[in-house]
């Protein structure tokens, strides 16, 4: 319980995990918006999930391609 009660006492000081350097920037970004103290500008969840899938959709296409969803590959190895 000590635990939980340091822990709340450092978020309501503002304080924050550091984001690693190998995190994407523009998840870290999006992390930095969940985590803000004033309630009405963190995202929402559906505005989250946009965020992220945008941004997979992007690393993907960074690294030369698409991965197939789990629905196309079950198609293809249904033939």
């Amino acid at each position: 319980m000590l635990r939980f009660i340091t822990l709340l006492s450092c978020l309501q000081q503002g304080l924050r995990l550091d984001i690693p350097t190998s995190v994407h920037p523009r998840l870290s970004k999006l992390i930095e918006r969940c985590w803000d103290e004033n309630p009405d500008v963190r995202p929402t969840f559906a505005e989250i999930i946009v965020e992220l899938e945008d941004i997979l959709q992007h690393v993907q296409a960074a690294k030369g391609g698409k991965r197939r969803s789990k629905a196309k590959m079950q198609k293809k190895s249904e033939r």
